[in-house]
């Protein structure tokens, strides 16, 4: 009776601590399981700040107007990118309200000369010429690169007022080929986490042209 009394108590423990150890695995493996779907999604920008080449001593721009016509781009880019970033930056300078009109000058341009002519055709005092020096789209789930400069240049006087540049980056997922990460692959199968529901090359874009925008309004430090 007594060791029929501990083969049962024993049995028991086996039992509780068999279940208490797939309890510890599965909470172990849910929480890989989130981390690793936040780790896709959130996507992070290798980012830095933009470059000031050139800036103004102490005029005030803010009451100014300026025309951005479409980006430059290199040989062989489809131009629509160039007019695509510019109408970026331009919804951007409004929203943050940068200068006290911003417009859009449709008609490309090869150059700053060809800018200014545009630009005085529509009485502005300022305008925009931006150019793409690097634009690489990865895939949906990152590896896409943006690098661009802007220039600020007086219609009158053909002067550059402000010269800026910032590359920026969204650098491909981590892939976590850790044990427990092959445990919960081997258990749930292989993570089916959806990808970013916006191409990654807008938000490059949209992220520089706030980055600028802020420097343009005199901002002496920016978030990472």
């Amino acid at each position: 009776m007594s060791d029929q009394r501990t083969g049962t108590t024993w049995r028991r423990r086996s039992i509780t601590g068999l279940a208490l150890g797939l309890l510890v695995i599965s909470s172990c493996l849910a929480g890989c399981s989130w981390a690793g779907r936040d780790s896709r999604l959130a996507r992070p920008l290798a980012k830095g700040s933009p470059v000031v080449l050139i800036h103004p001593l102490d005029a005030d721009y803010r009451t100014a107007s300026v025309g951005v016509p479409p980006f430059l781009v290199p040989a062989g880019m489809d131009p629509a990118k160039g007019a695509g970033v510019a109408e970026t930056f331009r919804e951007v300078l409004l929203g943050k309200r940068t200068f006290r009109q911003v417009s859009r000058l449709a008609e490309p341009v090869a150059g700053i000369a060809e800018a200014r002519a545009l630009a005085a055709g529509q009485g502005l005092d300022l305008v925009l010429v931006g150019r793409i020096s690097s634009c690489v789209t990865g895939s949906a789930l990152g590896g896409s690169q943006l690098e661009l400069a802007v220039r600020l240049v007086s219609v009158g006087s053909g002067e550059t007022v402000w010269l800026l540049s910032e590359a920026m980056a969204q650098p491909l997922p981590f892939q976590d080929d850790g044990y427990p990460a092959r445990l919960k692959e081997a258990v749930f199968g292989p993570d089916r986490s959806p990808v970013d529901a916006y191409p990654a090359m807008p938000n490059l874009a949209l992220t520089i042209a706030s980055d600028m925008a802020d420097v343009l309004a005199g901002a002496r430090s920016l978030p990472r």
